[in-house]
């Protein structure tokens, strides 16, 4: 060994020494300047365990500062000298998850498993390191929407640390994904019964358990579910946005509309927050105050799907003609253009016609009406399965007929009123044909159109 090296193996040595007491106190600024002396003399072609070594606890240090960048870099650098540093996979494989990349977790973490599964894990830290990788994999395997293998990296690191129960927990919400209502249930039962279960672990385990009954139809199981939850954390907005639509689902929209305003005013950035409650309001009667949640909605997210759609209806509603084609028309530029041949992109087009043509003829405006009936009705024959949508074509029909109508009789050229006749007549008998609720209204119509045409003859 060269007197260089030996060297720097000392100061290599002291300086893990000042960043561990740093990094003891607190001061992980200190224990980074610390190792990046030792690193920074690192002898030109120098490998091996220590230099490892340094790099993760530096790696460490970035990582408690949020340096996520850095801190992958060091336990990169520390893998590249030492292949066996299963807390450098493991640490690099808790940032992937961390940042999204769940492949990369798994993969990083896969390796950490199979070298303290190699170094043996009878007992101590290790075995605890080894529980956390499992548990950090099922994270990563839910993160991928693998929720079996979720499940059993949770089951595996609960064999090795019982008293685990963020493991427990989420090992419950995976069986939720399944549909393993019961194993859900008694992970949850489980956590709550534990000795060591925090208030945060209990309000997530009655949180989860409000989904969990929602889903079932036990409205009320799940709304009790919520209120404990947010007796333990008040300002949880994820709980009172669920027990407000457990509310809205049970009738109750006042409660539903109260929830929905407490969690906005603790994060008025709820993602589809305000277009949530707007629908409650809606739902409600509250016409202009959806317009306001509406609006609020646009203004931060502008170029959100669905929120130009429910504002044009509640401005339809309002009277606001003017306002509601604007939004229909805003509404359908932001169509996913790209999918036009789904189904859904299809039917949801078409009540967007539908409505627009609605406002058109509310106005006057005849021809835009009929026009934007008529790509209503284009977008239902394309969606295909007829049975389907025939509530909705017959309703489209209806009021392309009743515009057909209006417009013969606003006509005073005979030709062209005879037309707008007919084209009516046909509408409105498709319309009784195709279904029994929109039959007698528009048998009421068809009736009156059949006295126009018999006028017209004479």
């Amino acid at each position: 060994m060269t007197q260089r090296v030996e060297n720097w193996e000392a100061l290599a040595g002291a300086a893990i020494v000042t960043g561990q007491a740093c990094f003891e106190r607190g001061d992980h600024a200190g224990a980074i300047e610390a190792y990046s002396g030792a690193l920074d003399a690192l002898p030109a072609g120098e490998r091996g365990p220590l230099a490892a070594r340094l790099y993760g606890l530096r790696g460490h240090s970035r990582f408690i500062r949020r340096d996520l960048p850095g801190a992958t870099e060091d336990y990169s650098r520390a893998i590249d000298h030492d292949p066996s540093q299963a807390e450098a996979y493991a640490y690099r494989g808790l940032i992937a998850y961390q940042t999204g990349k769940a492949i990369s977790a798994v993969a990083d973490l896969s390796a950490a498993i199979e070298l303290y599964l190699r170094q043996g894990v009878a007992a101590g830290p290790r075995r605890q390191a080894l529980a956390e990788a499992y548990y950090n994999r099922g994270n990563a395997q839910y993160q991928r929407r693998d929720y079996q293998s979720a499940v059993a990296d949770y089951s595996l690191a609960l064999t090795l640390q019982p008293d685990l129960l963020d493991a427990l927990l989420y090992r419950g919400v995976a069986r939720f994904q399944l549909d393993d209502d019961d194993g859900a249930l008694a992970d949850y039962a489980q956590a709550l019964a534990h000795r060591a279960v925090t208030d945060p672990q209990r309000a997530a385990a009655h949180y989860n358990r409000g989904l969990l009954l929602r889903r079932q139809g036990d409205l009320a199981g799940a709304i009790a579910a919520y209120d404990i939850a947010l007796t333990l954390q008040p300002n949880d907005t994820d709980s009172l946005m669920n027990r407000g639509n457990a509310r809205a689902e049970q009738g109750d929209l006042a409660g539903a509309i109260a929830d929905y305003e407490a969690a906005l005013r603790l994060n008025p950035w709820i993602e589809d927050g305000f277009n949530i409650c707007g629908m409650a309001r809606m739902l409600a009667g509250d016409l202009a105050g959806a317009v306001e949640d509406f609006s609020r909605a646009l203004t931060r997210s502008p170029q959100a799907v669905g929120v130009h759609f429910n504002r044009g209806c509640a401005r339809l509603e309002l009277g606001d003609l003017a306002g509601a084609i604007a939004d229909f028309s805003a509404e359908l530029e932001r169509q996913a253009p790209g999918l036009k041949g789904r189904v859904e992109t299809r039917e949801r087009r078409a009540e967007i016609y539908n409505n627009r043509g609605l406002a058109y003829h509310y106005q006057g405006d005849l021809t835009a009406a009929i026009v934007d009936y008529g790509r209503s009705l284009q977008q239902l024959r394309q969606s295909g399965g007829l049975e389907a949508v025939a509530e909705r074509m017959a309703s489209t029909l209806l009021n392309r007929g009743v515009a057909l109508r209006d417009r013969a009789l606003s006509s005073h050229d005979a030709e062209a009123r005879r037309e707008a006749l007919d084209a009516a007549a046909a509408d409105l008998e498709q319309a009784c044909a195709l279904s029994p609720t929109t039959a007698p209204v528009a048998r009421r119509y068809l009736d009156e159109v059949g006295r126009h045409m018999r006028e017209h003859s004479d």
